[in-house]
């Protein structure tokens, strides 16, 4: 039953479809022989309705509108980025005058106002995950050890750390290339429920802890633009996971 059913609305659709392309195919074969009839019978043209002129009418129909729809595309691909809004560019003027210096007047003045741009600056540019690699032995006290990392990599985490960025520990016994980077970020983005976009974003930098050991934090979800908060940011790499890559160096 459900067979048949299938292949009556196969056929049904078949049949639209069909339909559909004769319906414009006419209107394509009938637009420029409208047009002759139309000028032999305004002007005293006299012109002779066969292939050749159908073909010539055809083309200076087409051509126009293919002009035309080129333009406009250009022109909307090519717009002055002062006319289009970008949210890049709001970021940029936030931010600027965010490291703008203030009168402590008005900043006792308005306390909230400015907790709540602080909440939607976090919002914006926090990671979606932060992987902090150890390059030796399991700390004593993990959660510990992670809140001491946030602590002395301020700079790194009060920016892109938030309460929905998934924080976590692990440890290596060697230095990570990137094809191993990338596929324990797949693995844990399975893992924790992340959802994931095609191209994710990464950063990663190489730290060390006060007992000496390696510390490879990694920051997933972080895009390429927000690099320069960082105080060093020739030892960033920062890098589409779907790209090609070579070792990290």
């Amino acid at each position: 039953m459900l067979n048949i059913m299938d292949n009556q609305q196969n056929k049904v659709r078949g049949f639209s479809n069909f339909l559909r392309n004769a319906v414009v195919l006419t209107i394509i074969i009938l637009i420029p022989i409208i047009l002759i009839w139309s000028l032999n019978t305004l002007f005293p043209l006299n012109i002779a309705i066969n292939h050749k002129t159908w073909f010539a009418m055809a083309s200076l129909i087409i051509i126009p509108l293919l002009l035309l729809i080129f333009i406009i595309v250009f022109f909307q691909r090519y717009e002055p980025e002062e006319t289009q809004n970008h949210p890049e560019s709001d970021v940029e003027s936030e931010d600027e005058d965010e490291y703008e210096p203030e009168d402590e007047d008005e900043h006792e003045d308005e306390p909230e106002d400015e907790d709540e741009d602080e909440h939607e600056y976090v919002n914006m540019n926090t990671a979606r995950l932060f992987i902090i690699a150890r390059h030796g032995p399991s700390p004593d006290d993990a959660e510990a050890y992670k809140k001491y990392i946030m602590e002395k990599f301020s700079p790194i985490t009060k920016i892109y750390i938030g309460g929905d960025t998934h924080i976590h520990l692990m440890t290596v016994n060697r230095k990570l290339k990137i094809r191993q980077i990338r596929e324990i970020i797949r693995d844990l983005i399975i893992e924790k429920g992340i959802v994931s976009r095609f191209h994710e974003p990464l950063m990663y930098k190489e730290e060390k802890d006060d007992v000496g050991c390696k510390v490879t934090l990694i920051l997933v979800g972080v895009g390429d633009d927000l690099i320069k908060y960082l105080d060093d940011a020739s030892d960033i790499c920062a890098l589409p996971i779907s790209n090609r890559y070579s070792s990290a160096a």
